[in-house]
């Protein structure tokens, strides 16, 4: 976390995917939120360092990346901490801005849509979460538009 703020993120994501790792072998094949924590680091870390990528084909995959691991985030937060479950809330942000990236729109509505309704439900109501998510939601049905598509209403 402190190499991710401070912007050193091929270190932070070594060592989170690291940490990750420690977290899958005590979990000896179990589902654990603990590795979708790291994953979520993980996912957020391959998204900024390929912002920063020249690289077409090292951009795609740590994207595709990203989306995987997110997959796997939000699946794991399903079985461990439920359907309605803030952390699943997260999950599907995260996927949606995963998808997005790689220019995966209805995907990444679907995400975001899912997120935003969690969001909005949870007992301690964060006005800001609830406003980030309805802003990515936005700019995906924005971006889809952009492409030709029909706006779904």
């Amino acid at each position: 976390l402190i190499q991710d703020r401070q912007g050193n993120y091929k270190e932070a994501l070594a060592t989170i995917r690291e940490s990750q790792k420690l977290f899958r072998d005590r979990a000896n094949g179990k589902p654990s939120s603990l590795i979708a924590k790291a994953g979520m680091s993980i996912a957020k870390i391959l998204l900024k360092i390929s912002r920063e990528e020249q690289d077409l084909e090292k951009k795609k995959q740590m994207e595709e990346e990203a989306v995987t691991v997110e997959e796997e985030n939000l699946a794991l937060f399903e079985i461990t901490c439920g359907e309605d479950s803030p952390l699943t809330s997260s999950a599907a942000k995260g996927l949606g801005e995963a998808l997005l990236r790689r220019g995966r729109f209805a995907e990444a509505i679907t995400n975001f849509a899912r997120s935003y309704l969690l969001e909005a439900q949870k007992d301690a109501f964060d006005l800001i979460a609830v406003m980030e998510v309805h802003n990515s939601l936005f700019t995906a049905h924005m971006t889809l538009l952009r492409t030709g598509a029909a706006l779904d209403r």
